[in-house]
This record gives C-alpha cells, structure tokens and sequence, in this order.
C-alpha cells in the first residue's frame, strides 16, 4: 500500500507543476498528497457500494485544484484524471481505459479539465479582483503619503513665507527708518548749515555768507566787465535806547531797520548782518553814482521811519559806506575794506551820512580815504 502510495505521488507532483514554473511548493505537495489520498480512498469505497458515483467523482480534484490555484492547474489535473483513474480501475481488476472509453466516462473525463478550468478562470478572477484591490489599497496608502508629505511641504513652505515676510517687513521698516533718519540728517545738515550762514536775531545771512557771495561776484564782475558795489551801514547812537530800554528793544530796532533795507533793495542785491549794528548791501552791476543814490534813499527811508518802543516813539538813523569798483583792482577783501573806510569816515563826520569811495589800488587808496574824511 505504501509502495502503491509512493507512485501515485510521483505520478501526480509532475502533473501539477505548471509549465515553466516551479513546482509546488512543501506545504502545497502536502495538501496535494492529502487531497489525493482522500481521492484514492473515495474511488475505492466507490468501487465497492455505487461504481456509478465514480464519474461524478472524477471532476472533484480538478475542481478543487482549479479553485485552489489557478486555470492551468486545474485545468491539467483534469487531464490527469484519466490516467489516474485508469490505474486506479486496473488496482482494483477492471479495465480502466474500457470504461473510460465507454459512457459516461467519457463525458465524465471530458467534463474534468473543462470544470477545472472554469474554476480556475474564476480563482484567477478572483486573484486579479484581489490584486486589484491590494494595488487600490496600496496606491491609497501611498495618495495618503504623499498627500500627509505635501500638506508637510506645505506646512514648511508656509512658515518659510511667514518668516521671509516677517524678514521683509522687518528689512522694510530698517530701510524706512534708516530712510527717516538720512532725512532727518540731511534736515539736521541743512539746519546746520543754514545756522552758520544766518543771523539768529534777524534771520539774515551772516558775515561768512556774505564774504561767499561776495567773492562769486568779484569773479563775475571781473569776468564780465561790470561794477561791483558794497555798501556797509550802521545804526547810529543804538546804545541809549540799549541802556534805557533794553537789549531787547535794541534787538526790535536792529530787525526794524532789517526789514526797511531788506524791502528797500532790488532783487539782485543781497544784504547781510556783519556784527550787532552792521549790515552789508552787495550791489551786483551797480556803478558808484547809482550806489550813492541807493544809500541815500535808504538813508532817508531809516530816518524818517518811526519806532515804537515800550508806548514811546523812537526815530533813529544809519551811516553808510559805499565802495565801487569797474577795474580789476585789489580782490573782493579790499573792496569791502574800503566800504567799512568809508562807513567810518561818515561816522567820522556826524553820522546820518553816506561816504562814496572809488575802490582803487593800495598805495591810491590813503589818499582817497583822506579825501572822503576831508584832510
């Protein structure tokens, strides 16, 4: 029996490898052994009570092989069932290939592959629905990944554009505010500059501008051949009302005269503040003769201008020294030199005059001094 056992499974494991792949596995030989043995125990005990069953019988493994593991399988253990029933007929002393031959074995025979295949087809249907559904399932898990990756990308490249935001913003303000303060610097410069070139009490340019614009129009003057005047005036006798008054008051009399000369000049000329009671008129193209002209016209203008101080009426008066040139003598300097020697020549004479001079060479100049102080 063991021997007989021994065959049937040599016989059998050939017939359910399938073509080119490997045979079966240790735990699918197993169960291919069990299910023959079942077979071989079934055929016998059919032989002996119903041998009609036998034909039924014969499409069971190739069912159970193609539902099991697949249309090939099935399928050539369908085939296989002939010659094993066969053998099986001639252990038991019939003749096996007769009655296969014969009806209804075959029919029975021929129904074996067909039902194994059936079976089959519907076991790799159901693998393919299988794999399909694992491929969905893993093709989601994946979607997941990658949609769980993305929203993480997303989470980073977000608090990336936050911060490069933050970043901007806060660059933005840095440069807005170094921005305000250049702005502010260039004002405070501005301020600066104008401070040092502008008389605080009568917000008229100062001495050092004065001395700027009048060298731009000595060159001029001297490029282009034209007069040049300065005229230097005085307040005369402002030391009373300093005493009586105050510094303030004499303060309001220093800016009231300002703004007498200031609207009295033409446009071209520039007056500037020398000292406390000093003022300087650059007359640019204006010859000596219309130079005294304008001295006495602001002369007269002071004089008769009349000063409020404290409910009490104050009238006070200005000197003037006039200085012209229409050569190319000396520099600006002595030009303006001559003007105060001529401011102090009519000081010299009484106040509330105006002294012209010629500007000329130094070794002339005495001389024309001399003559403005009448030795």
């Amino acid at each position: 029996m063991s021997h007989l056992r021994l065959r049937l499974l040599r016989l059998g494991e050939p017939l359910f490898s399938s073509c080119g792949k490997p045979a079966f596995s240790s735990r699918e030989a197993a169960v291919c052994f069990g299910c023959l043995t079942a077979y071989v125990l079934a055929f016998f005990v059919c032989c002996t009570e119903s041998p009609a069953s036998i034909w039924w019988l014969t499409s069971v493994p190739a069912i159970t092989a193609g539902w099991s593991w697949g249309l090939r399988r099935g399928f050539v253990v369908g085939v296989a069932m002939s010659p094993l029933n066969a053998l099986l007929f001639a252990c038991v002393g019939l003749p096996g290939w007769g009655l296969i031959s014969a009806m209804p074995g075959v029919w029975a025979h021929a129904l074996a592959p067909l039902a194994g295949a059936v079976f089959g087809r519907l076991h790799d249907l159901n693998l393919a629905v299988q794999k399909v559904r694992d491929e969905a399932r893993t093709n989601q898990r994946d979607l997941q990944l990658t949609r769980r990756s993305l929203d993480a990308t997303l989470h980073l490249l977000s608090e990336q554009a936050q911060q490069a935001h933050h970043s901007l913003a806060a660059q933005g303000r840095a440069e807005a505010e170094n921005r305000r303060s250049q702005q502010e610097l260039a004002r405070t410069k501005i301020c600066l500059t104008r401070s040092s070139l502008t008389d605080l009490r009568t917000d008229l340019p100062n001495r050092r501008a004065a001395r700027d614009f009048l060298r731009h129009q000595w060159i001029a003057a001297q490029q282009r051949n034209r007069p040049l005047s300065c005229l230097v005036v005085a307040i005369d006798d402002l030391a009373p009302i300093r005493a009586l008054h105050g510094l303030e008051s004499a303060d309001q009399v220093v800016c009231e005269t300002a703004e007498i000369l200031r609207d009295s000049i033409r446009e071209t000329d520039r007056l500037f503040a020398l000292g406390d009671e000093e003022f300087l008129i650059v007359g640019p193209n204006l010859d000596a003769s219309n130079a005294q002209e304008c001295a006495e016209r602001l002369r007269a203008l002071v004089e008769v201008n009349t000063v409020i101080i404290r409910q009490t009426t104050h009238h006070v008066s200005i000197s003037l020294g006039v200085a012209c040139t229409t050569h190319a003598v000396g520099s600006e300097d002595d030009l303006l030199r001559t003007a105060q020697q001529a401011l102090f020549a009519a000081q010299f004479q009484g106040q509330n005059c105006v002294v012209c001079c010629e500007a000329a060479p130094a070794e002339r100049r005495p001389l024309r001094l001399a003559s403005a102080l009448g030795q």
